[in-house]
């Protein structure tokens, strides 16, 4: 084999070479093309994806964020309301109480001012019937003096009968013209009957007069009247009864 031909057979091999060569690079430039192409369109696709996660992410952060400032209002107005509430309450409770302890108050005083008058009627019934007690006795002392007194006077008006019944009584007056003891004592006598008299007379109204006065007049009130046995006292010697108004009205 000549050069040449050995020639033309290097050129031969060398353009078959450098077409697998260029076959070999296209394929691989090819290969590598789709390759880069699928990458591509998954870094894409990712890209998207996080794109649209991060969209997501960014509503859903600004949807908590609108939930936190939603729940930071409600939280505020809840302490707000919490805190009305809890003032109201304790107004309430305070004025409740005041108007408990106001009405207790006035019950006390109403409890305490009936208990007063009570007790005041008690103690005016308990003064009028002390004072109809005594008044009482009183009468009952008045009705024992005009007896003692109409029997002294009875007494004494007999022992002057009984001198005037005397036969020795004189009835003219010594021979010196000054008067006998027997005339004396008659005088003595009808001036102690008509002193008697005078006395047993306004015994009554002198005795009520010095013990009571103008004190005996009760006011008319409420209380019931006081229901008081009156004593007839016995007939005297003069066949009369003697009674608390006679005795008032002599």
């Amino acid at each position: 084999m000549t050069v040449e031909n050995q020639l033309a057979k290097a050129k031969a091999d060398r353009t078959l070479t450098e077409t697998e060569r260029q076959r070999i690079a296209k394929e691989i430039l090819d290969a590598t093309k789709d390759v880069c192409k699928e990458i591509i369109t998954d870094g894409q696709r990712a890209l998207n994806l996080a794109t649209k996660m991060e969209a997501e992410a960014a509503k859903n952060y600004r949807l908590s964020q609108s939930e936190l400032d939603q729940s930071s209002a409600v939280r505020a107005e809840a302490e707000s309301y919490r805190t009305r509430v809890l003032a109201e309450v304790d107004k309430e409770a305070k004025e409740y109480i005041d108007l408990a302890k106001s009405t207790i108050d006035k019950e006390c005083l109403s409890l305490r001012t009936q208990a007063a008058q009570e007790a005041q009627r008690i103690l005016g019934q308990v003064e009028l019937m002390k004072t109809a007690v005594q008044e009482e006795l009183e009468t009952q002392k008045i009705y024992t003096d005009a007896a003692r007194i109409k029997v002294s006077s009875d007494e004494l008006l007999s022992k002057l009968r009984a001198i005037q019944s005397d036969p020795d009584y004189p009835d003219g007056s010594e021979e010196d013209g000054e008067p006998s003891g027997t005339e004396v004592n008659k005088d003595q006598l009808a001036f102690t009957l008509e002193q008697t008299a005078l006395t047993e007379n306004g015994v009554t109204d002198d005795v009520l007069s010095e013990e009571y006065g103008p004190e005996l007049e009760v006011p008319a009130s409420d209380s019931p009247e006081l229901d008081t046995a009156v004593v007839e006292p016995k007939e005297g010697q003069n066949g009369k009864k003697n009674s608390r108004k006679a005795s008032t009205a002599k």
